[in-house]
């Protein structure tokens, strides 16, 4: 029986077995335990599920040629989708940055080769001060009327 120096790589999932394969996409999420979920989004490159930490990098191996990324977070529903394509060449390291918007009703979430900034800040500001004028509202006019 022969031996082989590496284990044969797997047909279905030919792009992320093998770590000596050349470059490395160094894949960030953006943001810390307060404004990010605790659950880390799904990214898939090429179609597979790789595994990413809730924040954080992650060094994810690669074959050199082009990567289609798409990630997207979910709480409840899914949202935050973003992607991107990257060409690798042998050797090369490829940073990229994923930011998941402030709240779920945001429908995109930025990605990118440099930092990105989260989406959804306004509606965020909106949706609170919505919240509080229908506090003042209930405590202050309901009071008045009942009185």
């Amino acid at each position: 029986m022969t031996q082989h120096p590496h284990p044969p790589q797997d047909p279905a999932h030919p792009t992320f077995r093998s770590p000596g394969q050349g470059a490395v996409i160094r894949f960030t999420v953006q943001g810390s335990v307060l404004t990010n979920t605790m659950v880390a989004p799904t990214v898939t490159i090429n179609g597979h599920r790789v595994h990413v930490p809730t924040g954080g990098t992650a060094p994810i191996p690669a074959p050199p040629g082009r990567h289609h990324i798409q990630v997207v977070s979910q709480w409840l529903r899914q949202y935050g989708k973003a992607d991107l394509t990257v060409d690798l060449q042998p050797g090369q390291q490829v940073d990229v940055f994923y930011a998941a918007p402030l709240h779920q009703f945001a429908p995109r979430g930025a990605i990118g080769f440099t930092p990105q900034k989260k989406a959804g800040l306004w509606m965020l500001i909106g949706i609170v001060v919505g919240v509080v004028l229908v506090i003042a509202l209930l405590f202050g006019v309901l009071p008045a009327l009942l009185g």
